[in-house]
């Protein structure tokens, strides 16, 4: 009940704040509509000619006229509405260069801007702009727009995929040539000119990561696929340590089938077995 009442004497008093903004704006445009009058009929006695004074005088009046309108017409919530606004760009940037300073507490070493092409079980939106780097515990993802940090961690990913042509530079294409050896030396000059005047360098280079609950894709035309491959080694240590992991296992899951068709038929004793079984699963 108290902060309701406390509300209702805030928007009170701003009302009433913005009521005497109205009428002083009024009561100006009136004074200065009298004033200016005034000193135009002043004006208009020193003018030889009446008709020049009464003309001046006309002209004094209508553009006091119109300027007292303007005032009126000025919306007296103007100013607070562009004095949020600054409040919160304000905000907007502390939060965005708290959430840059922040960035050394989730990421290892190199870090670079990627944009978010579009996945599967994630919070990142389409085309969004996303900072990219090894993590302590995986890859970091932080969302510039949201001012998020994000890190999938190491255990979780189960692919990791950096294509892409890297860096690639164009040109017009222009060759050189004329008649003679003159000729063939203006020409390869030109040529040079217009290739470097016209040449253009890009990088595009993708990422795709999954996990068992998530697929994502990125673009990134700051770094090359050769670069990233050294930045997330960590990763790809992971991934392949997994692979083997898989394959040892399918190949011991194929001797102990082998083992056991081989007891079954009477092969090996159950004694023969068992010890076959465990120095297998031994190593």
């Amino acid at each position: 009940m108290k902060s309701k009442t406390k509300e209702k004497r805030v928007q009170s008093m701003t009302t009433g704040k913005d009521k005497s903004s109205g009428l002083d704006k009024l009561i100006a445009g009136i004074a200065s509509l009298v004033a200016l009058a005034f000193f135009g009929t002043l004006i208009s006695t020193f003018i030889t000619t009446s008709s020049y004074g009464t003309l001046a005088t006309l002209v004094l009046v209508v553009i006091t006229w119109k300027i007292t309108l303007k005032i009126l017409k000025n919306d007296p919530n103007e100013e607070k509405r562009a004095e949020a606004q600054n409040q919160w760009a304000m905000q907007e940037k502390e939060k965005l260069q708290n959430f840059r300073s922040e960035l050394t507490n989730y990421t290892e070493g190199d870090i670079f801007t990627a944009r978010y092409l579009g996945g599967s079980g994630n919070n990142f939106d389409k085309n969004s702009e996303v900072i990219v780097g090894q993590g302590k515990d995986g890859i970091y993802f932080g969302d510039v727009y949201k001012k998020e940090h994000n890190t999938i961690l190491i255990k979780d990913i189960t692919l990791f995929e950096i294509s892409g042509e890297g860096t690639v530079t164009t040109n017009a294409g222009v060759v050189g040539g004329g008649f003679g050896v003159e000729g063939f030396i203006k020409g390869a000059v030109v040529a040079e000119i217009v290739n470097k005047a016209t040449s253009k360098t890009t990088t595009n280079t993708f990422l795709r990561i999954m996990t068992s609950e998530s697929e994502l894709y990125f673009h990134t035309s700051e770094r090359e696929p050769a670069q990233l491959q050294i930045l997330f080694s960590k990763v790809f240590v992971h991934i392949n340590s997994l692979k083997n992991t898989k394959a040892n296992a399918t190949g011991i899951s194929d001797e102990l089938v082998k083992l056991h068709s081989l007891l079954k038929d009477g092969a090996l004793t159950q004694a023969e077995f068992e010890t076959a079984k465990r120095n297998l699963l031994e190593g």
